[in-house]
């Protein structure tokens, strides 16, 4: 990993971290409740998941860095084909996103999001195939039980 990315990787999750440092911020000012009427509990909720999403990237983007210099890894591609890859990979995921948008009311919530993560799991090879169904499995129930029962937002 050359070091312009790596420094530009961090800085996006810095801005990132600010983001969601700046919206918990906001959500603490909002009035006060129980857990079913306090508007700001779900933007304090999702800002504290994004500040320790971008604190976790930071660390593995260090721990990668690393691990890369300690053992000196060579890529067998070419820098143009290694280029090629990223840019079809780019594409694919900016495909699999829009679908995922244009199904979204069409489909349930739960449904469309269980194919969302398994077409991406599928194209981009990250795990096996049991434990991408499982993965998917948990997400999409998880996200659906969340926001519909403990926040009670109505999901397309």
């Amino acid at each position: 990993m050359d070091k312009r990315r790596f420094f530009w990787e961090i800085g996006i999750c810095i801005s990132v971290f600010l983001i969601g440092l700046y919206g918990l911020l906001e959500s603490l000012k909002m009035p006060k409740g129980t857990p079913h009427d306090s508007p700001g509990l779900t933007p304090a909720f999702l800002s504290a998941v994004l500040m320790l999403l971008s604190l976790s990237l930071i660390l593995y983007l260090f721990i990668k860095r690393v691990r890369v210099s300690v053992f000196q890894v060579k890529e067998y591609t070419s820098e143009k084909d290694l280029e090629k890859i990223k840019t079809r990979r780019l594409l694919m995921f900016i495909v699999l996103t829009i679908a995922y948008v244009a199904v979204l009311g069409k489909i349930p919530y739960t449904l469309a999001t269980f194919l969302y993560l398994i077409g991406s799991y599928i194209y981009f090879k990250s795990t096996k195939l049991y434990m991408a169904v499982g993965i998917a499995v948990l997400v999409s129930l998880g996200l659906a039980y969340s926001f519909g029962k403990l926040f009670a937002v109505r999901l397309p």
